[in-house]
């Protein structure tokens, strides 16, 4: 989801304010902790604020600084324009298989909508797409108060009665702790797609865990912390691949390793990319 890339904060930007962690680590398991930030009452204040943003930027009346309104909106919000990380996901729901046939998507950890509020100014007509978010309670509630009328339908588990031509998981995969079940699951109930990005990945060691202090610029204020899994792409590609699953396209390699500056080199070769799947 949007909202938890802006949790993450810029590694240059830590430096100066003292050498500021974001990660503990590794471990080869999640540990225990007490104060988890994702669903706390600070975390629904921070996905309020990334709306607020994005509201700003999509509409210019809401702007208050000055010059700067229309380049923004010039050079960020062009009619199709959406996120990097997104755009694959766009392009896929505009390809012709989709064209004039409904299509249902389902976004595990899609937060209160966010997503498809990326997505929705790439899409066209974005009546044929019925949304499925999957995510907490408070997201849910929040995201039915301020998504309106867009085809988003909040549940708090996977509904397996129902088969989705799309699967997505944005910065998700990474937070469950028993991640190949959830793919397991999904897999069961999905018919043509799956898209996985913003989940860190590396290629020189077996899986393993971190713990993720999440906290918000300029302040840094930390709202909890949260554990998280870097998975050996290698891997990940061969289960998903006994899951009946090929992979179709890889793009916008990004690295991560800035963010792991604290850890042993050896567990810093980390980066993201845009994995895009087919059902076989």
């Amino acid at each position: 989801m949007l909202a938890k890339l802006g949790a993450v904060a810029n590694s240059k930007k830590n430096r100066v304010h003292g050498e500021r962690k974001i990660f503990d680590g590794p471990f080869d398991h999640f540990q225990n902790k007490d104060n988890a930030a994702f669903g706390n009452d600070q975390w629904l204040e921070h996905c309020k604020k990334t709306l607020s943003d994005w509201q700003q930027v999509r509409e210019p009346s809401r702007l208050s600084f000055g010059w700067l309104k229309k380049t923004i909106k010039t050079k960020l919000m062009a009619k199709d324009y959406c996120p990097a990380h997104l755009r694959p996901m766009a392009d896929l729901l505009n390809e012709k298989e989709f064209e004039g046939n409904q299509c249902f998507v389902l976004d595990v950890g899609g937060g209160f909508g966010d997503n498809f509020y990326g997505l929705e100014t790439a899409l066209g007509d974005s009546s044929r797409i019925k949304y499925f978010v999957v995510d907490d309670p408070k997201q849910a509630a929040f995201g039915r108060e301020v998504m309106g009328d867009r085809p988003i339908v909040f549940q708090s588990q996977i509904e397996l009665s129902i088969r989705y031509q799309v699967a997505t998981l944005v910065s998700t995969l990474q937070y469950v702790e028993d991640w190949k079940s959830l793919l397991y699951t999904i897999s069961q109930v999905t018919e043509k797609h799956l898209y996985i990005c913003r989940t860190p990945l590396q290629n020189s060691k077996p899986d393993f865990c971190l713990m993720q202090t999440i906290s918000f610029q300029p302040e840094f204020e930390e709202i909890g912390k949260e554990n998280l899994w870097v998975l050996n792409e290698e891997s990940l590609l061969d289960y998903l691949s006994a899951l009946g699953w090929r992979l179709s396209s890889k793009s916008d390699i990004s690295d991560y390793s800035a963010n792991l500056w604290n850890l042993p080199k050896e567990f810093q070769e980390v980066y993201y990319a845009n994995l895009l799947f087919e059902k076989v």
